[in-house]
């Protein structure tokens, strides 16, 4: 059977005539002769790769050795896992390759077909086909054998004429070929050696299929020289080629069977008119052959001369239906639409069907008829004395095939003798499922625009290796091996083998799909289940170790390196391709970036110890990374192998971290010596910052390839773990130390440029100059380095915190990060690395050190660059400048900023209130009743009697302009009482001046110690709070016109707000029990001989009543006592 294909690559042209001339359509044309590129040299380079590329021979393959060895070096996989390969076995030729191209399978189809015993292949067109032999290994193209097709004898009825039906003759040294024309010619070349000369030596004859409408459908071959015909009315010719006269000629009989009252031979070889639109399959049988229609199976024999007779029919698709389901209802309902596509004799008289079947789903209203979504592989026997069906096993496959428009003959189903394993072609692909007990399935998949155009079922090797030879019609030829002796492990979970299949797939697509000459694509199925991000993590762990037998072998570091990390990108164009990024959570795409860092920072690694690895001598700076590697790989057990660091690159680039504390820790150690450590510090900077640049390119450029949240990062940067940031601080600090050490020691003259050209740039001092240099720049981006990494682990510990994690150490770490910045950014400006600090400043947004650059006389770059900060940053930049000028008593250049930063300023006092300062930014921004409230609030803060005076008088003023450009104000009312308490200070004092007070309260010690104090502070000019004015104005003897002062007393307290609710009352009941005991009320009971009016005149003589007038009256120093009730 040979079906339509698409598409094939173009290759070089043949080096030798064809039989025939002309191409497959066209008998005419001959394609013109030229030479091709050596096959050994194509097979051994990859037009993908550059230095890295290899032939794929997996690592198992390599270690056999000896011929073996050498015959793998020649096979080039497509594909590999642990149980299958896919290994080309040639290209199409140039002739075959250009019909293949022209072929749309939708009018013009061509077919073809693959003889894996004898290692030919070939194509079919309607004009010609086209045979050559693909296994024979040549440094020049294959010869093509060209054998034309019978012309047709009446016409097809069809739109365009189909392919020849072509299929070859076994013979034991090459085999010959048979041809059948759509109308029933058939053309016999005995082989093809023999038809070399002349292609028109051929045997040939007639089948009578039975005029116009009808044609040769298919050609089947049961045996080495046995072929069935079948046709679009489900009629079929037995072909036999026998010697005959000494020559091997082809007979032909016609299956027919006996219908009718009389016997009469039919060519109608099925009953149902249903069954007579061509025949699914035929299969050999031990007696004879099994013809498969719609429904029915037939059995029949073929005798020694060629007779056929019909032995036994039955209803296979009923049987198969009863079985495929579990539930009979779903069969017996008649819904299900099923399909019997091919039978495959098994040997041991046991049968193997091919099935597709789909069944509506629940809802539907309408059944699709066209949807064969599910298949399977019945296993079965056919007893004809019992007239019974045994099936002996059904396999599901899980495989979805889409509908394809084209005009191809699939699904079909091969499989290859004495094996366990199926194969089923369907347009596209290849399925692969085990028959026996040991689970398998997989897939092997075309690319866009590409089709299998023909099958051949192998046999099964030593070892339970069963095999297949594809031709495609993009990439052509293959051998699809599958080994049935490996066991699945069944103890994984449904979960964990769909992730061991995802993992499979990213494999072979890292692995294998980057041969551009590779016509398969691993691109995940439909619907696919398990965990994308488990696999790839796997996968790319692989890579970096690689650990994968797959890998290449490649013995050149750089080129080992540079090609595992091509690979990981690969694996992220495979993810990216299959849209399954958004499956991957954020700890897994940093994971998988962090592999690449490690990658390519280690090819920057090697290229520098390439560079002086034949300079080195051991325990000098320059062996610092050596002897540092050979340490870590001792402590990884790995320190018996004779090249340690090739070892290191190869195999353990994942452990770059414990790397680079190694170097530090070594560092550390000589640094204790008492050695110069110009040169252990300028090698350790070197090694930590060649890794470190290297990790920030590839985050730079892999930004749309991981989609790594670096706002939020779920896990931090590897370079952000705690021991390589005390790391880099510390060689921070240390390079810091010893530059300010070599200016000390050399002089200032080593701070200066060093000399490039003439003599004095050989001397010693500009050797020191140099040295100088690079140890400013290196401790510059060991700045930069460690401000990312730790700006990064404090937002990785924010995520955490939303998290829900404990506080304490973000809140440490946020800590940390404050004081770092400037310990790290302003010792920039003393190495003369002014705008690196700027940048790190700024990109860090560290606000406080980019003031300290500005205002800093050996950075600062003028006001210019302070005014576009505050326009870049805005509040962020300008609330930390304003109060920095506030701190250092720059008062004025903050109040005399140009006006367009009014906003941010008036921002700035009503987050941050300075009242001292921003009453007077306020009146210049004319909100005078902001200006009275800030007043209000120095006022209350203001000691000094005088000073007070004045500021409630400006702001009274400043109310007062309130009230007229905005009405009334609540402040004038708050100022109007402040001015009265100062009022009345300035009358008390006036009144003190003049007459020194005196207390009745002599025999209480503390309350005139108490007024002493009180009238000593306002005698020296301070002002008193309200507390301590009212116990002035109550302590004190009230007389001489001084009684209305307790009243005076008694409106402070009512009309104070800052006072407590509380406080206020127990100070007005002690204010009334002072008024209330300055007076002899026993004397003043006793009325015994005394008149009214003296009683009365006696009452009015009292504090208390003349407190109680003075209320009244609200004339209390020109208060509002009486207003307040």
């Amino acid at each position: 059977m040979f079906n339509t294909p698409a598409r094939a690559p173009r290759r070089g042209v043949r080096g030798r005539e064809s039989v025939a001339r002309g191409s497959l359509f066209s008998a005419e044309s001959t394609p013109a002769p030229s030479v091709r590129p050596s096959r050994l040299r194509e097979s051994q380079l990859s037009p993908t790769r550059s230095e890295a590329e290899s032939v794929r021979t997996p690592r198992a393959e390599r270690e056999r050795g000896g011929d073996e060895h050498e015959a793998a070096q020649q096979r080039i996989f497509w594909s590999k896992d642990e149980r299958h390969a896919v290994v080309a076995a040639g290209a199409l030729p140039t002739e075959v390759a250009d019909a293949v191209a022209q072929a749309d399978f939708m009018v013009s189809t061509v077919s073809g077909g693959v003889d894996p015993a004898s290692g030919f292949a070939l194509v079919a067109a309607p004009s010609s086909a086209v045979a050559w032999n693909y296994a024979k290994r040549t440094h020049s193209s294959p010869t093509v054998y060209v054998f034309p097709a019978p012309p047709l004898a009446y016409t097809t009825g069809l739109e365009a004429e189909p392919p020849v039906l072509a299929a070859f003759y076994s013979a034991p040294s090459e085999p010959g070929l048979v041809l059948v024309s759509a109308t029933g010619e058939v053309r016999f070349w005995e082989s093809m050696s023999l038809a070399l000369a002349n292609a028109q030596r051929f045997q040939s004859v007639q089948l009578q299929l039975g005029g116009d409408g009808v044609y040769a459908e298919k050609l089947w071959k049961l045996d080495a020289n046995t072929f069935v015909v079948t046709t679009t009315v489900s009629s079929a010719w037995l072909i036999r080629i026998a010697p005959v006269g000494g020559l091997l000629v082809p007979t032909t009989t016609q299956f027919t069977r006996s219908s009718g009252l009389f016997g009469r031979s039919s060519p109608a070889i099925f009953n149902d008119n249903t069954e007579r639109w061509g025949i699914a399959a035929v299969a050999k049988s031990a007696a004879g052959v099994h013809i498969l229609g719609r429904s029915t199976l037939q059995q029949w024999t073929v005798g020694p001369d060629a007779s056929v007779r019909l032995v036994h029919e039955f209803d296979l698709r009923e049987s198969i239906g009863q079985a495929l389901f579990d539930d009979d209802r779903i069969w017996n309902s008649g819904n299900v639409h099923l399909e019997l596509n091919d039978l495959v004799s098994v040997g041991s008289g046991q049968l193997a069907a091919l099935v597709s079947y789909s069944q509506p789903q629940s809802g539907s209203s309408e059944y699709n008829r066209r949807s064969h979504n599910s298949h399977a592989v019945v296993l079965f026997e056919n007893n004809v004395r019992s007239n019974t069906v045994t099936l002996n096993n059904i396999v599901y496959l899980s495989y979805v095939a889409h509908d394809d428009p084209r005009t191809l003959d699939a699904p079909r189903l091969y499989i290859p003798a004495a094996s366990q394993t199926a194969f089923v072609r369907f347009a596209d692909a290849i399925v692969m499922a085990s028959l026996s007990s040991n689970a398998y399935e997989d897939s092997v998949k075309l690319k866009t625009n590409n089709a299998f155009i023909g099958i051949g079922a192998g046999t099964t090797r030593t070892g339970g290796v069963s095999s297949i030879a594809a031709m495609a019609a993009v990439g052509g030829l293959m051998n699809i091996e599958v080994a049935e002796g490996v066991v699945s492990n069944r103890n994984l979970s449904s979960a964990a083998s769909a992730t061991a299949a995802i993992r499979s797939r990213m494999e072979q697509a890292v692995f294998f799909g980057d041969r551009s000459d590779n016509p398969l694509t691993f691109d995940l199925p439909p619907g696919y289940r398990g965990d994308v991000a488990e696999a790839a993590e796997a996968v790319s762990v692989e890579i970096v170790s690689s650990s994968s037998p797959n890998l290449p072998a490649i013995y050149e570091i750089r080129a080992l390196l540079a090609d595992r990390f091509g690979r990981l990108q690969e694996l992220m164009d495979f993810i990216h391709r299959n849209h399954a990024l958004s499956l991957l959570p954020e700890s897994t795409r940093r994971r998988l970036c962090a592999h690449a860092e490690k990658v390519a920072a280690a090819i920057d690694l090697w290229d520098y110890q390439n560079s002086v690895m034949d300079q080195v001598y051991s325990h000098s700076p320059q062996s610092l990374l050596a002897d540092s590697i050979t340490i870590l790989m001792e402590q990884l057990g790995a320190g018996s192998q004779d090249d340690i660091v090739r070892l290191f690159f190869r195999k353990h680039v994942l452990q770059l971290d414990r790397l680079l504390d190694t170097v530090f820790q070594s560092f550390k150690a000589v640094a204790t010596t008492g050695v110069d450590l110009s040169h252990w510090v300028l090698e350790a900077n070197r090694i930590f910052l060649t890794v470190l640049h290297a990790c920030t390119l590839v985050r730079e450029n892999g930004v749309k390839v991981y989609q790594v949240d670096r706002t939020h990062p779920a896990v931090a940067l590897w370079t952000a773990s705690d021991t390589i940031i005390n790391d880099v601080e510390a060689l921070y600090i240390a390079t810091e130390k010893l530059i300010k050490t070599r200016t000390r020691t050399l002089g200032s003259v080593v701070d200066e440029a060093p000399p490039t050209t003439g003599a004095a740039a050989n001397t010693e001092q500009a050797s020191q100059q140099r040295d100088q240099d690079v140890l400013k720049q290196q401790m510059t981006s060991l700045a930069a380095a460690l401000c990312d990494n730790m700006e990064d682990k404090l937002r990785t510990s924010a995520t955490e915190m939303s998290g829900g994690a404990d506080p304490t150490s973000g809140l440490t770490l946020g800590q940390r990060w404050a004081e770092l910045k400037p310990r790290v950014i302003r010792p920039l400006v003393d190495i003369d690395r002014v705008d690196a600090a700027y940048e790190l400043a700024e990109h860090h947004r560290d606000f406080p050190t980019l003031v300290y650059l500005c205002q800093n006389p050996a950075s600062s770059a003028g006001p210019g660059r302070v005014e576009q900060y505050i326009e870049r940053f805005g509040k962020d930049f300008a609330f930390v400048l304003y109060q920095w000028y506030i701190d250092n008593g720059q008062v004025y250049t903050l109040l005399s900023q140009d006006e367009v930063y009014g906003s941010l300023l008036s921002a700035f006092f009503q987050q941050f209130p300075h009242p001292k300062l921003s009453w007077l930014h306020d009146i210049a921004s004319k909100r005078y009743g902001d200006a009275a409230a800030a007043l209000f609030e120095v006022d209350r803060g203001t000691i000094e009697l005088d000073q007070k005076h004045i500021l409630s008088s400006i702001a009274k003023l400043s109310a007062v302009a309130e009230i007229k450009s905005r009405g009334d104000s609540e402040a004038r009312s708050r100022l109007d009482d402040e001015l009265d308490i100062i009022n009345v200070e300035n009358a008390l004092q006036d009144a003190i001046v003049d007459a020194a007070p005196t207390t009745v309260l002599v025999e209480r010690p503390a309350y005139t110690r108490l007024l002493t104090q009180l009238i000593s502070r306002l005698l020296a000019g301070d002002a008193l709070d309200v507390e301590g004015l009212v116990d002035v104005l109550t302590l004190k003897d009230n007389i001489g016109g001084r009684e209305r002062d307790a009243a005076i007393a008694l409106e402070r307290l009512v009309a104070d707000t800052a006072l407590p609710e509380a406080r206020k009352q127990v100070a007005l009941i002690s204010v009334w029990r002072r008024v209330f005991i300055r007076d002899d009320w026993a004397q003043i009971a006793q009325t015994a001989g005394r008149s009214e009016e003296a009683q009365r005149q006696l009452q009015r003589q009292t504090l208390t009543y003349q407190t109680l007038l003075a209320i009244r009256e609200g004339r209390a120093g020109g208060s509002s006592v009486s207003r307040r009730g």
